[in-house]
């Protein structure tokens, strides 16, 4: 019996050791896993934050190619504003020279309504033009791909499109009136102004049509809480477009 007393404690002392090597050998196992585990969290962290600077970087160049092509659609718009400001019609069918220069000064008026009324609405435009632009901007990714956001930004831009082209083309227009002979002079000079009242009223039913579309777009997103820079309110924006 004393002689079994030894071989049992180094059997104890054996096992003691084995188990400590293999709690050693699985702590080692379960870190190596760990450290896996962890290497796999920061790979995809990575990607997914390359995915996101690259979809910002893609939204800044767009937001600031659209930018640019309004600018380049101000400078048109005034240089065209200028040219009506310099022209000039001679009437010389009309012999009396107080009526002459009074259809002179309604010659020039009717050019420089045009040029302001333009301007004005090219004004609205710029504001809901920049209101979509602000949306846009701040959306997120999950509105971006939702159908109903797709639709109602593309119909509101189309709008935004159609009203752009249709005060492009109102402002480059004169209105410089044309006397057959000193005896039509009144109704030369009303078809001229009837004219021109005309042509407003359809660039503002256009851009009447493009303000409904852009305010149906903000206000279906806006109960979304995306966040509008303070410069214009959407509501600001909406009321400065005339009905």
């Amino acid at each position: 019996m004393k002689l079994l007393l030894p071989q049992i404690a180094i059997l104890a002392i054996f096992f003691s050791f084995t188990t400590i090597i293999n709690a050693q050998q699985q702590e080692k196992v379960d870190r190596i896993e760990k450290d896996a585990v962890n290497q796999k969290i920061m790979e995809r962290k990575e990607i997914m934050d390359n995915r996101i600077q690259e979809r910002k970087e893609m939204m800044k160049d767009k937001l600031n190619e659209k930018k640019e092509k309004v600018s380049q659609f101000r400078e048109k718009v005034a240089t065209a504003t200028s040219s009506i400001q310099n022209a000039k019609e001679k009437f010389s069918e009309i012999k009396d020279q107080r009526r002459k220069q009074t259809v002179i000064n309604i010659d020039e008026g009717l050019n420089n309504r045009n040029s302001k009324v333009s301007n004005m609405f090219l004004n609205h435009y710029i504001k809901l033009n920049d209101l979509v632009l602000r949306i846009t901007e701040n959306a997120t990714s999950v509105q971006k791909e939702d159908a109903n956001y797709v639709a109602l930004l593309a119909k509101a831009e189309k709008s935004l499109e159609e009203a752009k082209l249709a005060i492009s083309a109102q402002s480059a227009k004169t209105y410089n009136v044309t006397i057959s002979n000193d005896q039509t002079v009144k109704a030369d000079v009303s078809s001229k102004v009837q004219e021109l009242k005309a042509d407003l009223k359809k660039v503002k039913e256009i851009l009447s049509t493009a303000k409904k579309d852009v305010s149906t777009f903000s206000k279906t997103f806006k109960s979304q809480q995306i966040k509008i820079s303070p410069t214009v309110s959407v509501t600001q924006a909406l009321e400065q477009v005339e009905n």
